[in-house]
């Protein structure tokens, strides 16, 4: 299986750090291209990839984790558990039969390193559930160096904000909203000074930062690649959730260059939407729809 993303290389940098533009397609004759590979073979199975755990779901945001889950199921993860409260965990079969659920007490026996990729983080709250739950994953985090590679976004985003420690192998996912948090500066200051709030972001915290909005931003501290797709039509609730699912196949799937695992992952999360945006305009563009979209060029590209 391979795939193409299109790099720029020559652009510019920020603090030395090298910077990157990347596509889907070729936008000039500057774009470079770029294979992501990775061969199926004929005695695959579920969990030669891994599993995936998603960790999230509070009381009143099970859509979240339906989004997250259906988006990684759609787009190539092939076993993916979720864990969340019990109140969710008996519905979310009626909605996603292919999601594993697991019990909120699991987490204290959990053992990480049986999962590739961890999300954590969509339907968090403010709420008993979400605060107990981010002091168990914290705590473990601080004291272990996993083999699982975490993807943390939504209200993971606000604890940790409020409660800062830093951990290299996760990929945090921030909005504006929630880079303000992390940095406690303003919206509009994040707005205004996205590469800065980036790299401000990756040096207090580690790992790889996504500052998602407008030219996405993928800041890894050695690198900075900036998507060329997506717009204002993908400001819907539960459009991160879909965003983390992606990335967590991609993860799972191409983990020889992550960086360029994770560049495929965002840029066909934001052309997804594009696609969208030009076949039925800004009105009503929902994360479910990019989800089929997702699974429908996916494999259009791979086959």
């Amino acid at each position: 299986m391979s795939f193409k993303i299109y790099l720029n290389d020559k652009i510019s940098s920020y603090n030395h750090i090298p910077i990157s533009n990347f596509s889907l397609y070729k936008i000039s004759s500057e774009y470079k291209e770029t294979v992501i590979f990775h061969e199926f073979e004929q005695d695959d199975h579920k969990k030669t990839y891994g599993k995936s755990l998603i960790i999230g779901g509070d009381s009143g945001y099970l859509g979240s984790i339906i989004l997250a889950g259906q988006s990684a199921l759609k787009t190539g993860s092939r076993y993916v558990e979720v864990l969340t409260t019990n109140e969710h965990k008996k519905s979310l079969a009626g909605f996603q039969n292919e999601l594993i659920t697991k019990n909120y007490n699991d987490l204290k026996e959990l053992d990480f390193n049986n999962y590739k990729v961890i999300v954590c983080g969509p339907g968090f709250s403010g709420e008993a559930w979400s605060t107990k739950t981010y002091q168990l994953l914290s705590s473990e985090m601080k004291s272990n160096i996993f083999e699982s590679f975490f993807i943390i976004d939504a209200g993971f985003l606000t604890l940790l904000s409020k409660h800062p420690f830093k951990y290299e192998k996760w990929i945090l996912t921030p909005h504006h909203g929630e880079a303000a948090q992390l940095l406690d500066k303003s919206s509009s200051w994040i707005e205004n000074n996205r590469l800065e709030a980036s790299d401000l972001i990756q040096k207090k915290y580690s790992g790889i930062v996504i500052l998602k909005g407008r030219d996405t931003i993928i800041n890894t501290g050695k690198k900075i690649f900036i998507c060329k797709h997506g717009g204002p039509y993908m400001g819907v609730a539960g459009m991160g959730d879909c965003l983390t699912g992606v990335l967590n196949s991609m993860i799972s799937l191409h983990q020889k260059n992550l960086n360029h695992a994770i560049a495929f992952a965002v840029g066909l999360h934001s052309y997804a939407a594009d696609v969208l945006f030009e076949e039925r305009k800004h009105l009503g563009l929902l994360p479910s729809d990019v989800i089929v979209k997702m699974h429908k060029i996916i494999n259009e590209l791979f086959y």
